[in-house]
């Protein structure tokens, strides 16, 4: 049911976190769209693909069919999941081995659906999304903020519209004193689209709303994440000052929703926003896409910065297709758990399988400085630097016992092309050169394997 599927290009200024385990469930339709700690140490994953539960190491425990695009764990030690089935409102509610309890749908007769679900002290539940007839209009075009109030059975006990313009809710969180909606709006009359955000009291009625516009362009705001100071940090992309590509946007407010600072990230291709959380130590952990790596794809993203929005890392992961970060979450100060879509011709619901990947930046490598000499305690690939590059590079790993290693390179159709390394090697640190003078530019696969583990990291060649 599950198997090893990780492709990685890093390029950080000094620092490499490592990789504590990649896991893809193979399937006709895969993203993940939503992961989850649960009670037990392990994850729950929603998406495209079924409702998946992994243990604290990434192997699946079970599956169910049920299409969701958000979940949460509820008290009783079930979940809540939202489907966003684009025909209304529903939610399903199960028990801990993801058994259907009941089953309700909500809204209208339009293209009305749930894009997030939370539990609520009462033991029942809100969704938000957004909702598109019947007295929106055609819901092809338009729709308005939704959110809905549902008792433990699901029965519903109020729902509430946002009349803002035409806009979307794609995340919400639990506030002090109620919820935050983040999305989308052309509210501002310019024909453009901006972040909106939505305050509400614990009866969904409206405390302040808010548009953020970055000059004169296109903004999705696709996630939002609270702040240690009652504030607010939300990301999506930006099209502004004219530019035709996606560029990831970061935008601060406090607890009233005023703008504190924001942050435009500009490459030379295409960045998104899709996920964010606050860290403990006030920084913040993104996940998306870019394809400023290879130009004609979009490679997971994920990048950790400070309290103020600036970089410490960044790193890429890549199948030769499509690879897409959609959840994000701290399990524990510099652990990170990252969930999405890899190896996709379309990039939500096409074939592809889902992604769920494990970073440890508590444990780096640096550069420029040397690896102290104390063993490894895990099986790890290291680093490739640089990369891209011109002829040679240095491969960088570590081994936590003896060890049969073995490492191939393997081109973009899946063949090897050469067997860089065979020999059993006592624990510690190791690097080895890569000389590819002989090989077309064009981008390639290290395999590393060492006894039943293999770890695979993606190189570009450039002549």
């Amino acid at each position: 049911m599950t198997k090893l599927k990780f492709g990685y290009f890093g390029l950080l200024l000094w620092l490499i976190p490592s990789l504590l385990f990649a896991w893809s469930y193979t399937g006709p339709v895969g993203a993940a769209r939503c992961i989850r700690l649960t009670n037990d140490g392990g994850y729950i994953v929603a998406g495209t693909n079924g409702l998946v539960k992994l243990d604290s190491t990434g192997n699946a425990q079970w599956q169910h069919p049920w299409v969701g695009a958000w979940v949460e764990q509820t008290p009783d030690s079930g979940y809540i999941l939202a489907t966003a089935l684009n025909r209304d409102g529903e939610l399903i509610r199960t028990n801990s081995v993801g058994d259907t309890l009941w089953t309700r749908h909500y809204g209208g007769t339009g293209a009305d659906e749930f894009l997030s679900v939370l539990p609520t002290p009462d033991s029942g539940f809100v969704a938000a999304g957004y909702y598109a007839g019947p007295t929106i209009g055609n819901p092809t075009i338009g729709g308005v903020a939704w959110l809905m109030k549902a008792d433990s059975a699901g029965n519903q006990v109020w729902s509430h519209t946002f009349r803002t313009g035409d806009n979307r809710i794609y995340a919400m969180i639990r506030t002090n004193d109620g919820y935050l909606l983040a999305g989308r709006t052309n509210s501002s009359g310019s024909g453009n689209w901006d972040f909106l955000a939505i305050r509400l009291d614990e009866n969904g009625d409206t405390l302040w709303t808010n548009a953020y516009d970055n000059q004169g362009g296109n903004e999705m705001g696709a996630a939002v994440t609270s702040c240690q100071d009652g504030g607010f940090l939300l990301t999506g992309y930006t099209t502004a000052s004219g530019r035709t590509e996606k560029n990831l946007w970061m935008v601060r407010i406090d607890s009233v929703g005023t703008r504190l600072w924001d942050r435009v990230y500009h490459s030379s291709g295409d960045e998104y926003g899709e996920a964010v959380q606050e860290t403990q130590d006030g920084g913040f952990i993104f996940t998306g896409y870019t394809s400023a790596v290879t130009q004609s794809q979009m490679d997971l993203l994920v990048m950790r910065t400070d309290s103020l929005g600036d970089s410490l890392w960044t790193l890429t992961f890549a199948t030769p297709l499509y690879d897409v970060g959609l959840s994000v979450l701290e399990k524990t100060p510099g652990y990170y758990i990252v969930a999405g879509l890899t190896n996709s011709s379309s990039v939500f619901f096409g074939n592809g399988d889902y992604w769920v990947i494990g970073i440890d930046s508590t444990e780096t490598t640096s550069i420029k400085e040397p690896r102290p000499n104390s063993l490894p305690g895990t099986f790890r690939l290291e680093s490739i630097y640089p990369n891209p590059f011109n002829s040679t590079t240095i491969i960088r790993y570590s081994l936590p016992e003896k060890s049969d290693v073995q490492f191939s390179l393997v081109n973009s159709l899946g063949q090897t092309v050469s067997e860089l390394l065979h020999q059993t090697q006592s624990a510690g640190r190791y690097s080895i050169p890569l000389e590819a003078t002989r090989f077309p530019s064009g981008v390639y696969f290290v395999q590393m394997r060492s006894n039943d583990q293999v770890r695979t990291a993606k190189i570009v060649l450039l002549k």
